[in-house]
């Protein structure tokens, strides 16, 4: 059990926080390393935000020279990216849900113990 309502709200925060850095930093690796045969992940850029998705769309004409064709039963519509980025746009989107304020996720710990609560 946790103590107080601050040690909830210093628990739940820094969680949060790291979950958004560390999904960041994922990303951010995913858009700077160059394309290498051995690294090709395909995904569908319409399931990205639309800054990501035109950032995937750009880079993806240097990972196609790379990458082989993609696998057989994929649409048209996917396009080669790092794995770092899937991986971290993954996460970003597991952060995002538990940061809603509902059951026991962490966004619902932060609104019963905020401070100006």
């Amino acid at each position: 059990l946790v103590p107080s309502a601050v040690s909830l709200f210093d628990i739940a925060a820094p969680a949060l926080m790291t979950a958004f850095l560390a999904s960041f930093i994922l990303i951010g690796i995913g858009l700077l390393t160059p394309p290498e045969t051995s690294s090709c992940t395909w995904v569908n850029p319409s399931v990205f935000p639309y800054v990501l998705r035109q950032l995937l769309l750009a880079q993806s004409e240097a990972r196609l020279a790379v990458c082989a064709e993609p696998p057989p039963g994929l649409g048209v519509s996917f396009v080669p990216t790092s794995p770092a980025l899937a991986a971290g746009s993954f996460g970003m989107l597991m952060a995002v849900l538990n940061s809603l304020p509902l059951g026991q996720l962490d966004g619902a710990a932060l609104a019963t113990a905020a401070p100006w609560a």
